[in-house]
């Protein structure tokens, strides 16, 4: 019954112990084909207030993909700086959903570590990977990434994502770039103009500009 789930999920939210904290790991491990297991113990283990992160990092070693997968997927939510670590160490997963779930992770932590890794994934040019890898390092805020997404504009699949990135992290190197793709159509108009607003937006408000 969905309700006796949703009501023990709650309790254990609040005052999960930390012999049923190992359990809900051990059930991430053994029962992660089963949405309402995993849902469930998701959900606790992102608001637990025990150390989790060390178990949730060694199940991103797991011979199971799916494991992988969940574990990267649980220490995003978590939100703990600790886990960064085991989340670059994935980026080079031989699984893609594994690798794409622990690139979402690593932008929810805002890790700056991983933004020499970001960057490599993204200018590999695979589109799965390479947006979130995109949004992952406008998220982190490093403006130093600006010159590489600049040279990511120039594809069809990522310019979207780009743009929105250059809004997030963008100077006014930027701006040629941005009104040359209203000039020559590549550019959704209302999604680069929103951009450059934004930029035009930080500059005032951060250096008076």
């Amino acid at each position: 019954d969905w309700r006796v789930r949703a009501a023990a999920t709650g309790v254990l939210k609040q005052r999960a112990t930390e012999e049923e904290i190992a359990q809900l790991l051990l059930a991430l491990e053994r029962d992660h084909h089963n949405f309402s297991v995993l849902s469930g113990a998701l959900q606790v283990l992102a608001s637990a207030h025990h150390e989790v992160t060390s178990s949730l990092v060694a199940l991103l070693k797991s011979p199971d993909a799916n494991v992988r997968m969940h574990a990267a997927q649980a220490l995003g939510a978590l939100g703990d700086p600790a886990g960064g670590g085991g989340l670059l160490d994935a980026l080079a997963d031989e699984d893609t959903n594994v690798r794409f779930h622990a690139i979402e992770a690593l932008g929810r932590l805002q890790a700056p570590d991983a933004v020499a890794g970001l960057q490599h994934v993204a200018e590999e040019g695979d589109f799965f990977l390479a947006f979130p890898a995109i949004d992952a390092l406008a998220r982190i805020d490093d403006a130093a990434v600006v010159p590489a997404l600049m040279a990511l504009a120039e594809r069809d699949d990522l310019r979207p994502a780009v743009v929105d990135a250059l809004a997030a992290l963008g100077d006014e190197d930027c701006v040629r770039l941005l009104t040359t793709l209203i000039d020559d159509g590549r550019g959704d108009v209302a999604q680069v103009s929103s951009a450059l607003v934004r930029i035009a937006r930080r500059y005032e408000e951060t250096f008076g500009a």
